[in-house]
């Protein structure tokens, strides 16, 4: 394995998945590790008000998504390895597979469920869809 992509949403799950990918990284030899989160695009059809402009909305959601990515990064430093960081726009699922597929990842190692108040699902929406389009084997970490 040269390379490993390890997709987070803040949730403790996808953390966990982190530590197991870093795990794995080290054992195959100092994998290229990244670290990637998915922002929804914004909705060009919702009126945001006149208190908030769609510039500033895609903005506060590209800042959520770095402090996800600082807090992913401090894991990653706490356990002495490196990552690369990546934000992505669209529908997690398709971007994390369709991410794979184009940069050549080795292996995909995501968290059973994210931040979903659906607790009582084994695996997430987005896990189910990475599995299904995923261009190359996905560990899931529960």
């Amino acid at each position: 394995m040269r390379k490993i992509l390890v997709p987070v949403d803040g949730s403790e799950n996808s953390l966990r998945a982190l530590r197991e990918g870093i795990k794995l990284a080290r054992i195959s030899g100092q994998a290229k590790l990244t670290i990637l989160t998915v922002v929804p695009p914004v909705d060009p059809t919702f009126e945001y008000g006149p208190w908030l402009t769609r510039e500033q909305v895609e903005e506060a959601e590209k800042k959520a998504a770095e402090k996800i990515l600082d807090q992913a990064e401090k894991v990653v430093q706490e356990e002495g390895y490196q990552a690369d960081r990546v934000v992505l726009v669209g529908d997690a699922g398709q971007e994390i597979a369709d991410y794979a597929a184009k940069e050549g990842y080795d292996l995909i190692v995501m968290g059973s469920r994210g931040m979903s108040p659906l607790k009582g699902i084994f695996l997430g929406s987005v896990s189910t869809k990475v599995i299904a389009l995923a261009p190359c084997p996905v560990v899931i970490v529960k």
